[in-house]
């Protein structure tokens, strides 16, 4: 599956450092999932044993983000993400895969401050940049689950 972060072509060396920045990003948040690296995607394991297959970046991302609907949650998870984004250099595989995830939780967020009628945004709309619309995390369709 063709993903924007990686590109066409990926490696699990790729998926491995997707898998350790988003661990990272989410360490010491309560309820945080745990994600490993597959040689196709990722597998992310919640807190209740659930797991879930994802295939892209932004799946991973939009799967993660619906953990932390609430929003003490969601803000503590973008504030992780933006501590990171600040400690790097804005370069490279684990800024790109965090940029994602900034962009989809403050859309999530967003979403999630206004009315309930607010149009539904699937996540391959999202842009990558916040736009000041984007899903609302409970929103998002479900993902083949394994």
């Amino acid at each position: 599956m063709p993903d924007p972060v990686l590109g066409a072509v990926r490696t699990l060396r790729q998926h491995l450092i997707v898998a350790q920045t988003v661990n990272t990003v989410c360490g010491g948040l309560p309820g945080a999932p745990k994600v490993k690296a597959l040689s196709d995607g990722w597998l992310l394991s919640g807190p209740s044993g659930a797991s879930l297959l994802c295939r892209t970046v932004e799946e991973l991302w939009t799967a993660v983000i619906r953990g932390f609907v609430a929003g003490p949650q969601l803000d503590a998870l973008i504030e992780h993400q933006q501590a990171f984004a600040a400690g790097s250099d804005g370069a490279g595989l684990p800024a790109r895969a965090v940029s994602v995830g900034r962009a989809l939780a403050a859309a999530a967020q967003a979403v999630g401050s206004q009315r309930d009628d607010a149009p539904e945004i699937s996540p391959g709309q999202v842009a990558l940049a916040p736009t000041g619309a984007g899903p609302n995390a409970d929103r998002f369709p479900p993902f083949r689950q394994t």
